[in-house]
């Protein structure tokens, strides 16, 4: 892409001269910068993405390898109402795939006894042999209990007040290593599980009372609206989830600007001046009248550390956690357990050091050539943050090992790919939820609109990063000042 449009768009001259729209950059061209991007240019707002790598994404991208179609980093979304709404905005309702959660059973692997599906209803629960008598007992203690936690507790302390010991380390804690790569014991409840914090709120320190409350008030809500319950289901798209990056960039036009990286930022008389250097055509100066930070916590403090020491802080205190992801094509006879349904978790302490295994190829068609499956392998997080450092054969040698136990494979293969992720993830630790609010109280404080956006601040999914871009989006536009 050529300098042309970024100098018409972006320079102080052309700025100052115009004004009839207000103008935004915005740092970042992940999920969440360029949603913020898309929900302000369709707001009639002049905005510009500087995005330092050469596709926009971030950590969400497609790659077709030979026969195999590799998800770089998330693999799919819940179809839920924000994550639906940006599909039909950018009509990709025809390349999006969907496939029902209750098609994709969920195992869970205890030592002695293998794989083992995570209940899904009553029956099932009451028969499963991942918990004792007394672990499925246990959890009749929670509509009984009362008292709203007052202060910030751990994941580990909620869990095993709620559903005990045997249900926090079967189900809860491996859920937390699986999908956060956090570990339980130092992770923020009101941080990293919010909605479930706010059950508890709601059934006045009951997790039971509290989801019931909430589906009847659903249940309500629905007959209201007249809306039918929309069953859960995953999505992802043809070409896989770096389709709806790519749809955003190509909807925001010559706005979206990859090789752009920004090498400092100042606050100058109400107005944010950005020194950028351009990949193809050297350094360039722009100011802006607001500015979104949507990089990982730690670049956004390295931009912003001169300009607004304030928020520099907290942001150096949100630490992130290593994970290494394996993807390998197998011959499906390669196992005598079939790759069925989503996956699997491990839970630690069962004689696995893997985390677990997404099945990529059993839940969307078109990731692995006829005969084969895509298995998706992490290791490491939270709980295991020297796994980063094993060389390649030493972690496949972990990954033979621990999916020969748990799937019976013999450890044939028709592809292999390893990559390492030092700063995968934020690890929402104890102390999260005040770090956030001094972050956000800075930004609200400072001279010249400014707003962060990212997976560090209130959830990590897509779909969580998309309805925080939603508000980031509103909030700057209202924040905007009104020009004469």
């Amino acid at each position: 892409m050529s300098l042309a449009p970024l100098t018409r768009s972006l320079s102080p001259t052309a700025w100052d001269a115009d004004g009839e729209h207000h103008r935004v950059a915005v740092i970042g061209g992940g999920i969440s910068g360029l949603t913020c991007a898309f929900d302000l240019q369709r707001q009639g707002v002049d905005v510009a993405v500087l995005e330092a790598g050469d596709r926009p994404g971030g950590v969400i991208g497609s790659e077709r390898d030979g026969d195999y179609l590799i998800e770089t980093g998330p693999n799919s979304v819940l179809f839920k109402p924000e994550f639906r709404g940006l599909v039909e905005d950018l009509d990709l309702e025809g390349d999006l795939i969907r496939t029902p959660m209750r098609d994709q059973p969920r195992h869970i692997y205890k030592q002695g006894i293998g794989l083992q599906e995570v209940p899904t209803s009553l029956r099932a629960f009451l028969r499963t042999p991942l918990l004792s008598r007394g672990g499925k007992l246990r959890l009749l203690v929670d509509p009984f209990l009362f008292g709203v936690p007052r202060r910030e507790i751990t994941v580990a302390d909620f869990a095993r007040r709620h559903v005990g010991r045997e249900m926090f380390e079967m189900f809860i804690a491996p859920f937390i290593s699986g999908v956060y790569a956090g570990n339980p014991e130092t992770m923020s409840l009101q941080g990293a599980l919010p909605r479930m914090a706010a059950l508890v709120k709601r059934g006045r320190g009951s997790l039971t009372r509290g989801a019931i409350a909430k589906m009847r008030a659903d249940r309500r809500e629905r007959r209201r609206t007249g809306q039918p319950r929309v069953p859960s289901s995953l999505c992802s798209f043809d070409t896989g989830l770096g389709r709806l990056p790519e749809a955003l960039a190509e909807a925001l036009g010559d706005s979206f600007q990859p090789g752009a990286e920004v090498k400092s930022i100042v606050l100058d008389r109400g107005r944010w001046r950005i020194s950028v250097d351009m990949r193809d055509s050297g350094a360039v100066e722009m100011t802006s009248d607001a500015l979104i930070l949507a990089t990982p916590a730690s670049t956004a403090r390295a931009l912003i550390a001169d300009a607004l020491p304030g928020a520099a802080e907290p942001l150096a205190q949100i630490p992130y956690i290593p994970i290494t992801v394996a993807h390998l094509g197998v011959p499906s006879a390669s196992m005598t357990r079939e790759a069925r349904g989503f996956g699997f978790l491990v839970p630690r302490g069962h004689g696995l050091r893997i985390l677990g295994s997404l099945y990529t190829g059993a839940v969307f068609e078109g990731r692995a050539p006829e005969g084969h499956t895509l298995l998706t392998v992490f290791t490491g997080g939270a709980t295991d943050t020297e796994a980063i450092n094993l060389s390649d054969e030493e972690l496949l040698a972990v990954i033979e090992h621990d999916l020969r136990i748990a799937q019976g494979w013999n450890g044939k293969r028709a592809y292999e790919r390893i990559t390492r992720y030092e700063h995968a993830l934020p690890a929402y630790r104890m102390g999260h939820v005040e770090r956030i609010a001094r972050l956000e109280r800075e930004a609200r404080a400072a001279a010249a609109p400014i707003a962060f956006a990212g997976n560090y601040l209130h959830g990590i999914s897509v779909v969580d990063c998309i309805a925080q871009a939603h508000r980031v989006a509103g909030e700057i536009t209202a924040a905007l000042p009104t020009r004469e």
